[in-house]
């Protein structure tokens, strides 16, 4: 197995033009490569989010930057002749081209797109061929005045699959399995061979030697006779698409690593790609004319191997797991998702990897204090203290909780198949199983009641009211599995199979409010006020609802997928696939509380740091929460008495605002420590 070589020399310059969106961790686009080309040291990539990069001497440094198109950028060419400085690119609907210098522009295709969505794009030194679902067009470079080389109706759109090219024909297969030829001289046309399977990928080395895989066809298959035969070649221990360098050298890809034949298929090798992290799926694969290999993938991967793949150079190297879980406080923050962690202690501002080779997996992780966290496994419940795991105790762990005043933890666990809630008392070194389930245990939530709940899968959602001691199961009139649920003392609302579900009379009725794939990160930031994501594949979309409004709008759209949140004074902080974290701040909703009938009163404002904050006036039951100049909670405590007092000596300098919500309303004020 080998190791990634990670070169210590590399310095990553990123230079950010117009609109690409940067994460906070880390300082990188979302983007899936899905496309690469490389002249010398000028090395072109894109694929999702109308981003592109490009180095300039071999990968040291980058640049990456907005580019004008609106879907994925599949399949990208250097143009001869332009000492590799420009390059043609395509998607389903246009052609681009990409400078050096960074401009890019649309080329004008209107003669061809009556023939259908783009499939591939080939290059020669005369001319540019496009494949699409109806023909094949070319134009010489420079005028790009079109012209048909054959019209061939493949059945029905979108049934190709895979396209190559040899030094003299193109070569088209689809899902139906048939293969054809079509000579770049002449145009000549013909079916070659019908193997009767959906071929995934094709590629030809030569006119006579190519590879190709099928669905539900074991290992690779090789042609040495330009097509008109394929014979399986054995040996191989997945069926994943190929590519191909000097007729006889082959790699297919897989998600973490690569099988490598030197011998025409005959013999095959696996390495690994990462041995401790995930690199993300690779999308596209590509070599050079010395046999070098570049890999392009989710969250801007791109690898190279100088050795066919023995090793893999990281040409950015940055984690980029996918981290499915987040919570922060004032400083201290942490991200987690299976082998990946990450840590803050500046309240978000910088993020720093932590070396996870105790824990091996983590689902979910919560700040304890200052440099302490809790840590969800599979090997159980983990502290983590100033770098260190200070203790491991319980089953196998997959969601974490932590009160407010950090006396007690609970946990979600798998104990024998069961799904079980545990509590933990003293600070995670031992544990009290308290309700078993035969659903999934969804996040552990407690709403301003002191309400503990946490959704069940299919059976609807736990509730406890003593601090998690004792739990009852509630069933919702509504079927399908529950993802994701918020309740405050008014209203809830689910996410339940689709669609959203609002209830404003104890869960008894239910009204769907919104509809969507992957629903999470259910909030409810004041009366009426509520957000939601909604997730695909490559993109997580933030939708809001404000008390005013009918309908949900969508206020903030990012690629890669989004796992988790944290909810601090309206700024919501989501993980997100590809090991990218960033947030989102909303405008909070003030038209449901009624100031006349709250009194609060907040003294010395400013207070000199060290002397006590008071807050005199409250009435009943009473959520007391303060928060920094960014929105994260540095305090919040519940109350019932009538005046209080807040200890200012670990405040720094600044403006605070302290949120004071009882049965009445919620008020607002902003103070400063001097």
């Amino acid at each position: 197995m080998k190791r990634i070589i990670l070169t210590n020399i590399i310095i990553i310059v990123f230079m950010m033009t117009s609109q690409a969106q940067e994460s906070v961790y880390p300082k990188l686009t979302y983007t899936n490569l899905t496309t690469i080309a490389v002249a010398g040291d000028n090395i072109f990539a894109s694929g999702s989010c109308n981003t592109a990069q490009i180095s300039t001497d071999a990968g040291l440094n980058w640049e990456i930057f907005s580019i004008d198109n609106n879907s994925y950028l599949y399949d990208m060419e250097i143009i001869p002749n332009t000492n590799g400085e420009q390059c043609y690119l395509i998607d389903r609907d246009g052609l681009y081209s990409l400078n050096i210098d960074k401009s890019f522009s649309v080329l004008n295709t209107q003669a061809i797109d009556i023939y259908g969505k783009f499939l591939g794009l080939e290059i020669d030194d005369d001319y540019i061929y496009i494949i699409s679902t109806g023909a094949i067009n070319r134009a010489p470079h420079g005028s790009l005045v079109w012209e048909l080389v054959n019209e061939v109706i493949y059945d029905t759109p979108y049934t190709i699959s895979a396209t190559s090219s040899s030094p003299s024909n193109i070569y088209v297969a689809n899902r139906d399995g048939q293969i054809f030829q079509i000579n770049k001289s002449s145009g000549g046309y013909e079916e070659i061979v019908n193997l009767g399977s959906f071929i995934q990928k094709l590629d030809m080395a030569s006119d006579e030697v190519g590879y190709l895989t099928m669905s539900g066809q074991s290992g690779p298959w090789k042609t040495i006779d330009g097509g008109n035969s394929w014979t399986s070649v054995t040996n191989w221990p997945e069926n994943n698409p190929v590519y191909v360098y000097n007729e006889n050298i082959f790699l297919t890809s897989n998600t973490n690593r690569f099988f490598v034949s030197q011998d025409g298929g005959n013999t095959v090798a696996s390495h690994y790609i990462y041995e401790d992290e995930q690199a993300g799926l690779i999308k596209n694969v590509i070599f050079t004319e010395d046999g070098t290999i570049y890999l392009v993938g989710e969250s801007s991967t791109i690898l190279r191997s100088d050795d066919f793949g023995e090793t893999y150079e990281n040409l950015i190297p940055l984690n980029r797991s996918s981290l499915n879980s987040i919570d922060l406080t004032s400083t201290s923050g942490i991200a987690c998702g299976y082998q990946s962690i990450v840590i803050t202690e500046d309240g978000g501002i910088n993020w720093s990897p932590y070396s996870n080779t105790e824990l091996m997996q983590v689902d979910e992780a919560v700040v304890l204090d200052q440099g302490k966290y809790a840590l969800a496994g599979e090997g159980g419940v983990s502290i983590l203290e100033d770098g260190i795991i200070v203790s491991t105790a319980g089953a196998a762990a997959y969601r974490i909780f932590n009160s407010e005043d950090n006396s007690y933890l609970l946990a979600g666990m798998n104990i024998g198949g069961s799904h079980v809630i545990s509590k933990s008392i003293d600070n995670g070194l031992s544990w009290s199983n308290k309700i078993f389930s035969d659903d999934y245990i969804g996040k552990i939530k407690i709403n301003e009641q002191g309400i503990l709940y946490a959704s069940a899968g299919e059976s609807g959602y736990l509730r406890s009211i003593d601090n998690g001691d004792s739990w009852e199961m509630i069933t919702v009139p509504v079927s399908g599995w529950m993802a994701d649920m918020v309740l405050t003392e008014d209203e809830a609302i689910l996410a339940i199979g689709s669609n959203i579900y609002k209830s404003n009379d104890g869960l008894t009725n239910f009204n769907s409010i919104a509809s969507g794939s992957q629903l999470n990160n259910l909030h409810i930031l004041s009366t009426g006020h509520y957000t939601y994501t909604t997730g695909s594949s490559s993109q997580t979309s933030i939708y809001e609802r404000t008390p005013d409004a009918n309908n949900f709008t969508k206020v903030k759209e990012w690629c890669g997928t989004s796992y988790g949140s944290y909810n601090a004074n309206g700024t919501i902080w989501y993980s997100k696939a590809g090991g990218h974290i960033n947030n989102y701040t909303f405008t909070l909703s003030t038209s449901t509380i009624d100031h006349s009938k709250i009194n609060h009163n907040v003294y010395p404002n400013p207070v000199v740091q060290g002397e006590n904050l008071f807050i005199t006036g409250i009435e009943g039951l009473a959520r007391v929460e303060v928060f920094n100049n960014i929105g994260i909670p540095i305090l919040r405590l519940r109350t019932v008495e009538n005046d209080i007092s807040i200890k200012t000596n670990t405040f720094l300098p600044g403006k605070y605002y302290i949120n004071i919500t009882t049965a009445t309303g919620t008020s607002t004020s902003k103070v400063i420590i001097l």
